[in-house]
């Protein structure tokens, strides 16, 4: 999975979704006016997906044009036994009418009227796959939900739904993708390209792929720093917003990678939830990255203290950026151009699996690491030089450190 690059309010903001050995790199501005992300304790409920969405006509007809518009009309996905699936097209829905809606768990509802594009294939053997449905390529250029039925086309009850998990140089995640365990019975799946709104319209690139399902471990290594925190829900000591105090933050500085657990609570329908403070002495690039391997992905938050506070203790935290990826053994984290001297938060989370919510209830907590490097200017930040003025002196100062070391 390549890297993608969004700006968010001034800040150069890299997300990325490889693996930690490969660089974040740097593409083009992108300009949207943005969801407000909200980072919640709550799991991913996979009955929550059938609770709204307006549901699909009951009179539907076949399009004028070439397949696609509708369920009736869809564009079938070749499908040849004893290989895997790998498919790829590129389309566009603007021409296209609304002919589904669906909610996706734990994302904002949009408004009815988003233009879909529908897809279908029919499993001819009972196969085991891991199975990657995505629209995350340069190519999508509008924001997009994604979701699949089995059997039959049923309002409200999709196998597999997202909205926003990854980006596709977009600026927040707002484009869609599932990657999930798939025993693919002989049946019939559609698969639907769906716009957020009824403006959502643009070009898409989707692409399916599937391989054996082979796990993998992410382990702590004897250079990381253990964060230790007992598989206890409220008790590992670094629930940071959703602590009842909110001030339980693990501390994490530059160039330092941080080994440690989380899980979820099926029970009460919660996940663990682990907060990190970095204190920044001087103006900073930083770059944040997660790597972890529990069955449906992670999310990585930052939280700027210092434009807003922790919510009240239970509500749901409005962060400034929240990334995820849907995929085990990936990383995904950004960069962040120019934080001043000061603190910030970083919120690790697992997702839930929602064929199997209690497959990381404890004692069955995962392992992940989180890795935080700093990258400094200079900068010019006012009065450099301290006399109280803002002149030439203050640049000359600037470029006398031009190119030296920093550190924190």
């Amino acid at each position: 999975m390549s890297p993608t690059v969004i700006l968010l309010s001034g800040l150069v903001i890299c997300v990325s979704n490889a693996a930690f050995a490969q660089p974040v790199e740097s593409v083009r501005d992108a300009v949207r006016v943005p969801k407000t992300p909200v980072l919640t304790q709550r799991q991913f409920d996979p009955l929550r997906a059938s609770r709204g969405g307006r549901g699909m006509p009951g009179d539907w007809k076949p399009g004028a044009r070439a397949g696609g518009d509708t369920p009736t009309s869809a564009t079938v996905i070749p499908v040849t036994p004893h290989t895997y699936l790998n498919y790829s097209d590129v389309g566009n829905n603007a021409l296209n009418t609304d002919a589904g809606m669906e909610l996706c768990p734990d994302t904002i509802p949009g408004p009815e009227g988003g233009r879909d594009v529908w897809y279908t294939l029919t499993a001819v053997e009972p196969v085991w796959y891991t199975v990657a449905i995505t629209l995350c390529d340069v190519t999508t250029d509008f924001d997009t939900r994604l979701y699949v039925y089995e059997g039959s086309v049923t309002p409200g009850a999709p196998v597999k739904c997202d909205d926003d998990t990854c980006s596709a140089g977009l600026g927040f995640p707002w484009v869609s993708v599932v990657v999930f365990p798939w025993e693919l019975p002989p049946n019939q799946y559609w698969i639907v390209v769906d716009g957020w709104s009824e403006s959502d319209t643009g070009d898409y690139q989707l692409t399916l792929q599937s391989s054996i399902d082979e796990p993998c471990l992410v382990n702590c290594l004897t250079s990381d720093v253990l964060n230790p925190g007992p598989c206890l829900l409220g008790g590992d000591g670094d629930d940071g917003c959703s602590a009842p105090n909110q001030d339980e933050f693990f501390a994490i500085n530059c160039a330092e990678t941080v080994c440690g657990t989380f899980f979820t609570d099926s029970a009460n329908n919660l996940r663990d939830l682990d907060w990190y403070e970095l204190v920044l002495t001087q103006t900073n690039d930083v770059t944040a990255l997660l790597i972890s391997d529990p069955s449906a992905g992670h999310q990585l938050a930052f939280h700027d203290p210092i434009r807003a506070g922790c919510a009240p203790p239970g509500e749901d935290q409005p962060v400034t950026l929240l990334v995820s990826t849907g995929d085990a053994c990936s990383s995904t984290g950004f960069v962040l151009t120019g934080l001043t001297p000061g603190a910030y938060w970083f919120a690790a989370s697992m997702l839930s699996d929602p064929d199997d919510p209690a497959r990381h209830d404890c004692p069955n907590a995962v392992e992940y690491r989180i890795r935080i490097s700093c990258d400094c200017g200079p900068y010019l930040e006012g009065n450099v030089n301290g006399d109280a003025v803002i002149d030439f002196d203050d640049l000359n100062a600037l470029l006398g450190a031009w190119g030296s070391a920093c550190g924190q």
